[in-house]
């Protein structure tokens, strides 16, 4: 299993996590509120954003990031896989369980 950060616009978060579980990509989506100061086009900015932390398994993995980049509004949203070795086992059998379509 592993969790997946991804930024989104703190308006965007429910609608995209909900996106994510419905079609079982993930068991769970936690939705973190931030405030993330950024460099773009040669300005520093500031945008209040939510970091989804999405746990699915490696085997779905392929299936989220199509489903991710199609309805997320930034061009290049952060994808980033973090791998878990150590996870309380009946944690793990959980999403694999659930994610199995």
């Amino acid at each position: 299993m592993g969790t997946v950060p991804i930024a989104v616009p703190i308006d965007h978060a429910a609608p995209l996590a909900k996106g994510l579980v419905e079609p079982r990509h993930t068991t769970c989506v936690n939705r973190i509120p931030c405030i993330s100061p950024y460099y773009s086009d040669g300005n520093v900015g500031t945008d209040v954003e939510a970091v989804l932390m999405v746990m699915t398994p490696e085997e779905r993995y392929e299936d989220l990031v199509p489903s991710v980049t199609e309805h997320h509004l930034y061009d290049v949203p952060g994808l980033e896989r973090c791998e878990e070795d150590d996870v309380f086992e009946s944690y793990v059998d959980w999403p694999k369980e659930y994610c199995r379509a």
